[in-house]
């Protein structure tokens, strides 16, 4: 999830046509993420009176960074959002998304899924989501395990629209067809339903987005 410092965003905005502003931007090396600001990274963009440093780490060592303000553009996870609500505000792209997206398991050796249960597995942090599908922290900070474990509880803003639309995919939503359609009628493609399409589209809705921001 892509955050934005809300009162750097309200005090420098007015001065950024003055003088070249200097942006810290914090996201994980995953290739997802590498795809998404390679061409700000390698600076193939021109960026006007902005000037944009980048930050690699794992994910929750940004989550714990984020919560000290120490970035002003930083990815987290959906977890840590709840903690950091009155400093940052969520951009509208950015966010990791897709058919088939979400956690991976790796094991030292072959593993066959139905022998998971036994095994203890590991998560990247206590303000990951995969923390949030496993425990409940009350208001005192003690953890209690989930009755039920391991519901994904992401609610995006592409999750909700699909939700409120009646439809059963991101990729259906009107935000999403408006991109589909016209990128399949110029590739010749008779339906939208198609994996290489919709990473197309996200990209696309994340390059509009980032142009409009640039402005």
């Amino acid at each position: 999830m892509p955050l934005c410092d809300t009162e750097w965003r309200r005090k420098t905005v007015p001065e950024m046509r003055k003088k070249k502003k200097r942006i810290r931007v914090a996201h994980s090396p995953d290739s997802d993420d590498a795809f998404m600001f390679y061409a700000l990274a390698t600076r193939k963009l021109d960026t006007g009176d902005r000037s944009y440093h980048h930050t690699l780490a794992d994910i929750e060592t940004l989550n714990k960074k984020a919560l000290n303000g120490e970035f002003e553009v930083s990815a987290i996870s959906f977890h840590a959002y709840a903690y950091m609500a009155d400093k940052y505000a969520v951009l509208s792209s950015g966010g990791s998304m897709g058919s088939n997206y979400g956690p991976v398991l790796v094991s030292a050796k072959p593993l066959r899924r139905d022998r998971l249960g036994r095994k203890k597995i590991a998560i990247p942090g206590t303000l990951t989501t995969a923390f949030l599908m496993q425990y409940n922290r009350d208001k005192s900070g003690n953890m209690e395990p989930l009755p039920v474990p391991s519901v994904d509880t992401g609610m995006g803003l592409e999750r909700l629209a699909a939700v409120m639309q009646g439809v059963h995919s991101n990729y259906q939503i009107d935000l999403f067809q408006g991109l589909l359609k016209p990128a399949a009628k110029l590739l010749g493609l008779d339906s939208t339903d198609n994996n290489s399409l919709q990473v197309i589209a996200d990209h696309i809705r994340s390059c509009r987005v980032l142009r409009a921001v640039l402005k």
